[in-house]
């Protein structure tokens, strides 16, 4: 029987596109694909002959239209091949003070044969006054351990942490296995504590379902009994073997993890990568019919169809936004953030801008100071105008300007703006700052100050080159003296009577605040001149010089 060109095409077409949704398929197609609301993937089956493992066979109650795990009987809500999950609804462990008096002491465990516990999930131990040591089996055959010690002292009245202090605690869960053992190993009398609850719960959570809230949860953790826990499933065997069965399918790549081995599907397709041809990326078909010759009324037609990666980027029909890019990948396409050359051009000329003005202030800054010095050298640092300005200053407490004399050039600028002078003094006086900075301050003059200060009331100098006490320099006996409760006997005699003493004291203080290390720590000139008026006009005393044969002699007398 002949076909009609026409017929030819439609007939080539069809089981063209048969042949190739059938490829698509398991190779099981009888197998139940739903129960209720979730679906069923392969390996996983509803019957014994559409598995090749049997923990992966499952029961489905048509009455309750729920999913089960045949070997553990729990509720499965989600099955996703792709990352090798099951999400299954779990018992919470109760540990309560029952009847038969117990206490909770008994150990317990969880175990799920054949799965291990997803990295997803969090454990979770809600009660009170309770020590718990628990102990992990590792996907590699080890085992981890985890202790909880929780209390109820110090309840606030609403609090959503787990501190172990408050009634709770947790810990994430990371490559654990399939098996937990929980040990009570210390259960307080509830009459030892001011809040009192009958049980103490345990279970395993996937990640961010659970907040803890109290007092809800201590009382009964709010009559929950299952929560929904993520559990990690791979194939028996090792990749190697998978290889030599073909057990991936197309589009897929395979990785050992712990036990057994899993699938995945490639970047840029998505799907059931244990089926044939269960990873799918978005695909058209095409056909075409090609006229060859024409002759009388026959016609030859050849029809031909592709499966193709369809570029979306050009098709325009990803969604990707306006500041983004689209890639084409194999099965899918990829958006990338636009570099935003505008922004990047004007920061660029910005920076540019900042540094050229940088530039031009480093310059004028230069010379700036090039012309200052130059000026300073011209008019002698401003320092002749300086002595100008000291020799005609008149006032009764700053002594009169004799002289000066230089011993080297000018000063010249220092590079953090300051003066630094040849200074001339005798030793014993300095300000000990002076010699490590080589700066002069107000607060050396207050130094010399007080050292005068302090010869008037000892009177001993400055420096002593064959001292009776050992100490060369007056300042520092003085001041071990203080710091011995010794001050009244370093004091001249000739001076302190029973009078004056507290008076001396005062002073002898005031010398040797002017006398510290630090420059800071010294009172200015203003501040000591009032403390000694202060003196002076309440009637105290007042340091007077009377000449002697050598003219060291001193007293201190009464003002009436």
């Amino acid at each position: 029987m002949l076909l009609s060109p026409k017929s030819y095409v439609w007939v080539c077409f069809l089981v063209s596109f048969t042949a190739l949704s059938v490829s698509t398929r398991q190779s099981r197609t009888d197998c139940q694909s739903t129960c209720g609301t979730v679906k069923i993937e392969y390996p996983f089956g509803a019957s014994s002959d559409c598995v090749d493992e049997g923990k992966f066979l499952l029961r489905c109650d048509e009455k309750e239209q729920k999913l089960f795990l045949n070997n553990s009987n729990l509720e499965v809500l989600r099955i996703s091949s792709d990352d090798g999950e099951v999400e299954v609804l779990m018992n919470v462990i109760s540990l309560c003070n029952n009847m038969e008096g117990d206490g909770g002491n008994k150990n317990r465990s969880i175990e799920i044969p054949g799965f291990m516990f997803s990295n997803k999930n969090q454990f979770f131990q809600v009660g009170c006054n309770i020590y718990i040591f628990y102990i992990f089996t590792t996907r590699y055959g080890g085992t981890i351990t985890f202790t909880c010690d929780t209390h109820c002292d110090s309840l606030r009245p609403v609090f959503k942490s787990c501190s172990g202090l408050n009634g709770c605690c947790r810990t994430s869960v990371s490559n654990v296995g399939s098996h937990i053992s929980v040990n009570p190993v210390k259960y307080i009398d509830w009459s030892s504590s001011s809040y009192s609850y009958p049980c103490n719960y345990v279970f395993m959570v996937k990640e961010g379902y659970f907040i803890f809230s109290e007092p809800e949860d201590l009382k009964n953790l709010r009559n929950i009994t299952r929560f929904p826990v993520i559990l990690d499933w791979t194939k028996q065997g090792t990749c190697q073997q998978a290889a030599n069965t073909s057990f991936c399918g197309e589009k897929s790549r395979c990785s050992n993890n712990g036990p057994g081995y899993s699938c995945k599907c490639l970047d840029g397709f998505e799907g059931n990568p244990y089926a044939q041809h269960g990873c799918k990326g978005n695909t058209r078909f095409f056909f075409t019919c090609s006229f060859l010759k024409y002759f009388h009324l026959h016609t030859n037609c050849s029809l031909f169809l592709f499966l193709l990666d369809v570029d979306e980027c050009k098709v325009n029909v990803h969604s990707c936004g306006k500041h983004q890019t689209c890639k084409n990948v194999d099965g899918t396409f990829r958006c990338k953030k636009k570099k935003e050359w505008t922004k990047i051009i004007l920061l660029s000329v910005i920076g540019c801008l900042v540094g050229v003005c940088c530039v031009l202030l480093k310059l004028k800054f230069r010379q700036l100071a090039k012309l200052r010095e130059r000026r300073f050298e011209s008019n002698a640092g401003q320092f002749v105008n300086e002595i100008i300005l000291l020799s005609q200053i008149n006032h009764p407490n700053i002594p009169p300007l004799l002289g000066s004399c230089l011993y080297s050039s000018p000063p010249v600028p220092t590079r953090t703006g300051q003066l630094t002078t040849l200074v001339q003094g005798t030793w014993g006086y300095l300000d000990p700052e002076y010699l490590r900075t080589r700066t002069l301050t107000e607060k050396s003059d207050v130094y010399s100050f007080g050292v005068v200060l302090l010869e008037l009331l000892s009177g001993e100098k400055a420096i002593s080159f064959n001292p009776p006490h050992g100490e060369r320099v007056l300042v520092s006996h003085i001041d071990a003296a203080f710091k011995g409760n010794r001050l009244s006997e370093v004091m001249d005699q000739r001076v302190v009577t029973d009078d004056n003493q507290a008076v001396i004291h005062q002073v002898a203080l005031l010398g040797l605040s002017c006398t510290r290390m630090c420059g800071v720590e010294r009172p200015d000139m203003r501040r000591v001149a009032e403390d000694l008026r202060g003196l002076q006009a309440s009637g105290q005393v007042v340091l007077q010089d009377e000449a002697g044969p050598s003219g060291s002699a001193f007293e201190i007398e009464e003002i009436n």
